[in-house]
């Protein structure tokens, strides 16, 4: 399940693979994955465009697309039949991208002289939509369909309507601090909270708050500052450790608790079997033990 250390993953393999290259093709092959938007639309939108930089906030990737003032009179008269898009010429243009919970981002090379369409075997498995470069492209693919792409012309304005909170690796500690103070949920539910802090999802949160030896059924405003602290540090810590091991949980450090969260798993520190419950819904592994 893609959660910050993924998006930021998939955000750096774009900045590396398909930043500056014209847009030649848009295809929408499953249109369930757009976010208020139709497959016409973002395929005008985006056809002769290029990608310009990519930036994660949270679990959000944005691509910035920018006008290459293309010759090709074909685009240009594409444009021309929608008026709004017509509109949209002399301004940046932003594709959304939230992963969902099996979502994922594909950068293809493709052999000279070829170009990937429809059930080509240049594309991934379950791919909804296919951007096509000259000699490369990017697939996103998403078995589930619960992610979602859209247009905005503006990354702040989009993370401000959808009331996220700070991302997780840029958060002040002092405002984390008094924000969990204000809060009465548990504090697994609480780091959870999109609109608390912007990144953590199920997974990750078991890490930190193991890291931090804090019991997720714990009052979050029962977390006093020593511990808030330590807590603080984990996420930092556990987030920066997952992107540097490339997200693959065989690579990271022996104490950490993903490698053993399954039916069965032990604790790292002493191989205590590690207790299952529900939090607030989700699935929860924790050691009571090290997380009193």
């Amino acid at each position: 399940m893609p959660e910050l250390p993924e998006a930021e993953i998939v955000r750096r393999n774009l900045e590396a693979n398909c930043l500056g290259k014209s847009i030649a093709e848009v295809v929408v092959k499953d249109d369930r994955i757009l976010d208020n938007i139709d497959a016409a639309f973002l395929t005008k939108s985006l056809k002769g465009r290029r990608f310009t930089s990519a930036i994660r906030y949270g679990k959000r990737i944005f691509l910035k697309s920018e006008d290459l003032q293309v010759e090709n009179k074909q685009v240009k008269d594409e444009r021309a039949e929608n008026q709004q898009i017509n509109n949209h010429q002399s301004k940046d243009l932003w594709l959304t991208t939230h992963l969902g919970m099996t979502g994922w981002i594909d950068c293809l090379n493709i052999p000279d002289g070829e170009r990937p369409i429809r059930d080509s075997p240049y594309e991934p498995r379950y791919t909804r939509l296919l951007i096509i470069f000259d000699h490369s492209g990017m697939a996103y693919t998403d078995p589930r369909l619960f992610g979602r792409l859209g247009l905005t012309e503006s990354p702040d304005e989009f993370i401000k309507q959808r009331r996220l909170g700070p991302d997780a690796l840029k958060m002040d500690f002092d405002e984390f601090s008094k924000g969990l103070r204000r809060k009465t949920a548990s504090i697994k539910t609480v780091l959870l909270d999109q609109g608390f802090i912007a990144g953590l999802g199920n997974l990750y949160t078991d890490e930190v708050l193991f890291q931090a030896g804090i019991n997720p059924q714990a009052k979050s405003y029962a977390v006093n500052d020593t511990r808030s602290s330590r807590l603080f540090q984990s996420i930092q810590e556990v987030l920066n450790t997952a992107i540097s091991s490339g997200s693959d949980f065989n690579l990271l450090p022996e104490s950490y608790l993903l490698p053993h969260r399954h039916r069965n798993g032990r604790c790292p520190k002493d191989g205590s079997i590690l207790e299952v419950i529900k939090v607030n819904g989700r699935t929860t592994y924790f050691c009571p033990e090290h997380q009193g």
